[in-house]
């Protein structure tokens, strides 16, 4: 099912400022009136620099990591919590770079106790980053290296955020490392105040297997749905599903992306997918389509049990690539890019998909939902909550 763009751009202002509008000549006039409000400017410093993607929890509480800063400059883990009209920031703990990891980069999880869980791209007992843990008391957070990746050939450096489970089992990814050198699916599983680590599955074992893992996610029936950069038929990414039985892991290739003349909705696909209420997989690959740019594609179930591929939007500039899709009311799908936003609205047999304008947004990661209407991004230095 090939799905019809319809390309609008509005206006929006970030912090205050006013965005430039414009509205292509074809495009019918979408009514989107978003509302973008500051929470938390960054000063640096101790005080942390570069925010990743942040985690709406509790009690209206936001968590997340900077990149950079804290008392040491190796990232900090902090919580915005509501104060009024406004949020009073706490940084939790500051990485020191040593066994503790350094430089978080991937979005936090949170566990039905309201423990925080995330990875860092450096640090840990071989500098190949760790996943750590921040247990919550009724005295706060207290810090603790989960696990410490120990590079090639085993687990590499971790690939993307975590996942945890109702038993407290963490899953994740390498980009490389594991029995092929393509990466890895583990599982930390907890025994007492420790985590035993299991390479659930080595990437690279046939000829189509993903390769450089970029991201992982829960499917909802005890499997998983990821994207590679490299690997599958052509070498130029996949989507892929992980089937979790007795017998071990299974991966199935959804698609496989190409480059050149038949390069369809584009290849190396980058940012996270979301799977919309009539079972399609949406995502963005960063390369190729009809523009060079980079395409928002679709995978759709058939009725052979597999999935047909169509483009959704031919990105027409590479600014336009956005970080990755919020699925929001009534089948609405959000993702920041420079300068704004995309938003594709569900019609009878398309996504109509409209572009907003938003000055001096330099988005990391994807917008977090509050359930609310509310969705919550990092910017720049800034955390910031926008409402469509």
């Amino acid at each position: 099912m090939k799905r019809s763009a319809l390309v609008g751009l509005l206006a929006s202002s970030l912090f205050g400022i006013p965005a430039q509008a414009a509205m292509h000549p074809s495009a019918a006039h979408l009514r989107l009136t978003p509302t973008v409000t500051l929470l938390y400017a960054f000063k640096g410093g101790v005080d942390g620099s570069i925010p990743n993607q942040p985690l709406f929890g509790p009690n209206g509480t936001i968590y997340g990591t900077t990149h950079e800063g804290g008392t040491y400059g190796y990232g900090t883990v902090f919580e915005l919590i509501p104060s009024g009209a406004g949020y009073i920031k706490t940084t939790l703990y500051s990485f020191t770079g040593g066994t503790d990891g350094a430089l978080p980069q991937a979005p936090l999880a949170i566990d039905a106790a309201g423990n925080l869980y995330g990875t860092t791209t450096q640090g840990g007992a071989t500098q190949n980053g760790v996943v750590f843990k921040l247990s919550a008391s009724a005295s706060g957070f207290t810090e603790s290296t989960v696990y410490s990746f120990i590079g090639t050939p085993g687990t590499d450096s971790p690939g993307t955020g975590v996942i945890v489970d109702t038993t407290g089992a963490v899953y994740g990814t390498t980009a490389r490392g594991g029995a092929y050198g393509q990466g890895t699916f583990y599982v930390l599983t907890p025994s007492g105040n420790t985590y035993n680590e299991t390479t659930f599955y080595s990437f690279g074992g046939h000829a189509t297997s993903a390769d450089y893992i970029t991201s992982i996610a829960s499917d909802g029936h005890g499997g998983f749905l990821g994207t590679s950069e490299y690997g599958g038929l052509f070498g130029r990414g996949e989507v892929f599903a992980l089937t979790v039985s007795a017998s071990g892991v299974a991966e199935r290739a959804l698609d496989f992306f190409r480059s050149g003349a038949t390069s369809r909705p584009g290849y190396n696909p980058l940012v996270p997918i979301v799977t919309d209420a009539s079972g399609n997989i949406i995502g963005i690959n960063a390369e190729g389509g009809a523009t060079g740019f980079g395409a928002i594609y679709e995978l759709h179930p058939t009725s052979a049990g597999g999935y047909g591929v169509g483009t959704i939007f031919d990105c027409s500039a590479k600014s336009f690539f956005g970080t990755g899709f919020v699925a929001g009311p009534g089948g609405m799908l959000y993702s920041p890019i420079s300068g704004g936003f995309l938003v594709l609205t569900p019609t009878a047999k398309a996504y109509s998909t409209a572009i907003v304008k938003v000055k001096n947004l330099s988005p990391s990661g994807t917008l977090t939902a509050d359930g609310s209407g509310n969705y919550y991004g990092a910017s720049n230095n800034d955390i910031y909550r926008v409402t469509f």
